[in-house]
């Protein structure tokens, strides 16, 4: 019961955000572990570059921009813990750039690779106008940023 104790704490708004998280990250998901049978690659290729190629003609208000990415971020980092769904760092960075830019944010999708310690990993998260949502500072350090995907 401890797991979904944080879901008690979020106003109306937000568990309506974890609705919607929860029901944006299972094609996300699916397509990702499945990719073999959905031409997964070429999907997850143009789901980033839509992503990406927001429009970046509006005015923004980098505080109330950065309030509602936080926000959004727990809503879908909590969507992810429901069960059956077992969400990664790059399903939700999809889901949660979506969601803001379905209300008018600016956010995108920034993947690094690290290979600290011989071991190649990688890391997905949102950026807000350049800032990391809800991630250590440490991210920046740790991952390489790959451009141009």
């Amino acid at each position: 019961m401890l797991k979904y104790q944080s879901f008690h704490n979020l106003s109306v708004r937000q568990l309506g955000w974890v609705w919607c998280a929860y029901w944006r990250l299972w094609p996300v998901v699916l397509r990702i572990k499945f990719k073999q049978f959905f031409d997964g690659n070429r999907w997850l290729a143009r789901k980033l570059t839509v992503v990406q190629n927001r429009p970046n003609n509006q005015p923004t208000d980098r505080s109330a921009n950065a309030s509602l990415a936080a926000q959004m971020h727990e809503s879908v980092r909590l969507a992810a813990r429901l069960p059956l769904l077992g969400a990664e760092c790059l399903p939700k960075s999809i889901v949660l750039a979506e969601m803001l830019i379905a209300r008018g944010g600016l956010a995108s999708v920034v993947i690094g690779v690290s290979k600290k310690g011989g071991t190649f990993s990688s890391h997905a998260w949102v950026e807000v106008d350049g800032e990391m949502v809800a991630e250590p500072e440490s991210v920046r350090d740790d991952f390489a940023k790959i451009d141009g995907y």
